[in-house]
């Protein structure tokens, strides 16, 4: 099934919003609001305040209500959809971050994930490979070195979170199963994950961008190996405002054709006000 409408891609660039974070504070609710006061670091507490105001206020604006009104609910595994003013699930949505960017994709009537990672970050890449990285993926890092190993495994790590997040099943998928393969050469690159996760998703399409922050953003979707996506990216600027975003260059396309074997899932949904 094509999706029901454009995918939408919108992007923070945490640099250019205000130090005020007043404006934003106002659209969450009183539990968000006390999720926000947990955060130690000034910079966790704004990519938190951040990202959530700037899904209700997409979501506000497509249904002329106001932001702190929208309601949220989640499937059994905790990933969050929106819920429309009539009570009917809406758009999926997903939403990323990392220390200078915010990333929300939504729409298309079909399952999403994307994650973001600045490719500058301070890390023990040995580690985080051991962590998440299966025996042939690391064996593809291990002759890299300096920026260019860095940088192949925010690739790798990306996509992977990408596609565990679209599968929507959190903690219950070891991420080392979704495994990818790059051809750099040709700028694509392919993945597979577990045929036993989810029998709704057949199989994934993914891209990959690069952003002038230094960063790496992945989108994955569930993909019935015959649909053309309709892909939009925006730039929102402070105080929430929309700018075209044209910059950011496609790094490649890849695709899924597994077929997972599990009985269908049923998600068990609750609505509440947040996510």
């Amino acid at each position: 099934m094509p999706p029901a409408g454009p995918i939408e891609i919108y992007l923070a660039d945490l640099r250019e919003i205000q130090p005020d974070l007043s404006c934003y504070v106002d659209m969450l609710t009183d539990l968000e609001l006390s999720r926000m006061d947990r955060y130690l670091s000034n910079d966790a507490k704004m990519q938190f305040v951040v990202g959530r105001a700037m899904t209700r206020w997409i979501f506000a604006k497509r249904w002329s209500i106001r932001p702190i009104e929208v309601s949220f609910g989640q499937t059994r595994y905790g990933k969050p959809f929106a819920v429309t003013p009539t009570g009917q699930p809406a758009s999926t949505f997903n939403l990323s971050h990392c220390s200078s960017t915010v990333a929300l994709v939504l729409g298309g009537g079909i399952e999403l994930g994307i994650d973001v990672e600045s490719i500058v970050r301070n890390v023990d890449i040995n580690a985080l490979a051991e962590f998440c990285l299966c025996s042939s993926e690391q064996q593809g890092i291990d002759n890299l070195f300096g920026t260019e190993r860095s940088t192949a495994f925010f690739r790798l790590w990306t996509l992977k979170e990408a596609c565990v997040k679209t599968l929507g099943t959190g903690l219950v998928t070891d991420i080392k199963s979704v495994t990818c393969e790059f051809d750099y050469t040709n700028a694509t690159f392919c993945f597979t994950y577990p045929r036993s996760v989810l029998k709704r998703i057949p199989a994934m399409a993914a891209w990959q961008f690069d952003v002038p922050s230094n960063d790496i953003i992945t989108l994955a979707a569930a993909d019935d190996g015959m649909t053309a996506f309709d892909l939009r990216v925006t730039r929102v600027v402070a105080g929430l405002e929309f700018d075209s975003l044209s910059i950011i260059p496609v790094r490649g396309t890849g695709w899924e054709i597994a077929k997972p074997l599990c009985d269908s899932y049923e998600p068990e949904a609750k609505a509440h006000n947040t996510f």
